[in-house]
């Protein structure tokens, strides 16, 4: 999903996830917590939304102490301000629960930094409000910022390439071979660079 998201900042919007202000939306699970680090480690601030702010506040120190190295500052906030951090907001993952629409349009239309939004929620409705699971860089109806929308389908494609990529390493290597979500974030990116050049 952050590879996904990184490649339509520098294809649509000539940018990068560096200094841009990323929200994840139902961001106290496991994905939302690796999407969170990810972004974070590549220069975003994040902040981590949940619908309890004491169980987001300490997500986010649960990221920064284990994963941090000192090196980033993810910060939390509450579901019911959702829409004060949409005024500043270029960047949302939606992380949560299926079936659970965590952006409305009427938030999506009210946001006027919004870049890239991504959902991981293939089941209807979708977590973001016009996003739909093929969506691959689709502009988001009634976005006033020109954002675009990446869906459940487009980030699950490029998630088996790069658990193909990953379970071929560990196979050709004669040697353990210990990986994490970062290494994921490396494959997706390459991965994404070759389909995109060819």
């Amino acid at each position: 999903m952050v590879a996904a998201v990184e490649h339509e900042l520098i294809t649509k919007f000539n940018t990068t996830l560096e200094g841009k202000n990323v929200l994840a939306l139902g961001g106290t699970g496991p994905v939302g917590q690796a999407a969170a680090v990810i972004a974070a480690q590549a220069g975003a601030n994040v902040r981590i939304i949940g619908r309890q702010l004491d169980k987001a506040q300490h997500i986010a120190e649960l990221c920064n102490n284990e994963f941090g190295d000192g090196k980033i500052t993810i910060s939390a906030g509450a579901d019911a301000d959702k829409a004060e951090y949409m005024k500043t907001t270029d960047v949302v993952f939606a992380t949560g629960a299926a079936g659970i629409e965590l952006l409305s349009a009427e938030l999506i239309a009210s946001a006027p930094h919004l870049k890239v939004a991504a959902d991981v929620n293939a089941v209807p409705p979708s977590g973001i409000a016009g996003v739909d699971a093929f969506h691959n860089g689709t502009p988001i109806q009634g976005s006033n910022s020109g954002a675009v929308g990446i869906g459940a389908l487009a980030i699950g494609n490029i998630k088996y390439h790069a658990q193909n990529r990953l379970l071929k390493k560990m196979i050709n290597s004669d040697k353990p071979v210990y990986l994490h979500f970062e290494h994921a974030f490396e494959v997706a990116r390459d991965y994404i660079k070759a389909n995109a050049s060819g």
